[in-house]
C-alpha cells in the first residue's frame, strides 16, 4: 500500500509509475489517495507501508537532518531509528570546533547513506529571475536568500518605485 496525498498531481503520477514498474516484477501496489491530515496521522502512527512525501529542506542540518531522521525528531514520519545516526548528530551539535562538527555531520550522513531510510525520487530545480539593475547577486545552492542582504541597486539605476519613504 502506497499512501499519496490526494492534492498532489505529481505525486499521484509518480505513484502510478511506481505501481506499474513494480507490477512488472510481480509486486501488487495499491495506491491509497488521502487528504493531507489523514496521511500525516497515519504516518505518525506508522500505519502505512510506503508514502509519497515531499520535503523542502532547510540548509541548517540541526533543523533538517535532526528533525527528520533522529529517533525523537518531530518530522521522523518513517520512524527511522539508528543509534549510530543519533550519536553522530549529538557529536555534531555539541562539537566545540567547526572541524569536530563537520566530522559529526559527515558521520551522520554516512550512516544515512548506508541505511537509506528513504528513496529520493526527484529534486526540484530552483529557478530565479532578478532585474538586471540589481548588482552583487549571488545564490547559494542550499538557500537562495543567503546573500540577499548584499544585493544592491546602484543609485544611478534607481527608479521612482525604488525611492520609497522609510
Amino acid at each position: 500500500r502506497l499512501a499519496v496525498p490526494s492534492t498532489s498531481g505529481s505525486r499521484k503520477q509518480y505513484a502510478q509509475l511506481i505501481q506499474e514498474q513494480l507490477r512488472h516484477v510481480g509486486v501488487d501496489v495499491k495506491i491509497d489517495e488521502m487528504e493531507g491530515a489523514t496521511m500525516q496521522e497515519r504516518q505518525r502512527a506508522g500505519a502505512y507501508d510506503a508514502a509519497m512525501e515531499s520535503w523542502s529542506t532547510d540548509p541548517d542540518p540541526v533543523s533538517e537532518l535532526a528533525e527528520t531522521w533522529t529517533r525523537n525528531g518531530a518530522s521522523n514520519f518513517g520512524h527511522y531509528d539508528s543509534q549510530a545516526f543519533d550519536d553522530a548528530v549529538a557529536r555534531a551539535t555539541s562539537a566545540a570546533t567547526p572541524d569536530d562538527a563537520r566530522s559529526g555531520w559527515h558521520d551522520a550522513m554516512a550512516v544515512l547513506a548506508h541505511d537509506a531510510p528513504a528513496i529520493v525520487l526527484y529534486a526540484l530545480d530552483n529557478v530565479a529571475a532578478v532585474d538586471t539593475r540589481v548588482t552583487n547577486v549571488r545564490f547559494r545552492p542550499d538557500y537562495w536568500g543567503a546573500y540577499l542582504r548584499t544585493w544592491r541597486i546602484p543609485p544611478g539605476r534607481l527608479t521612482d518605485r525604488d525611492n520609497v519613504e522609510r
